[in-house]
């Protein structure tokens, strides 16, 4: 898999009682129409650097 580059925009998912934030992330070696939306906490852990 390809490593993160940047985080291009952030949302906040609302379920029920429960909201989950999501990252949207450019990957190196990727264009910005293949950027994904993932979620935050796990970006955070894995990719802390994102985050400064």
């Amino acid at each position: 898999m390809n490593e993160p580059e940047k985080i291009l925009d952030y949302d906040v998912k609302q379920l029920r009682s429960r909201t989950i934030p999501d990252v949207k992330v450019l990957w190196k070696h990727s264009s910005e129409n293949d950027a994904t939306w993932e979620n935050e906490s796990e970006m955070k852990e894995n990719h802390p650097h994102l985050f400064g």
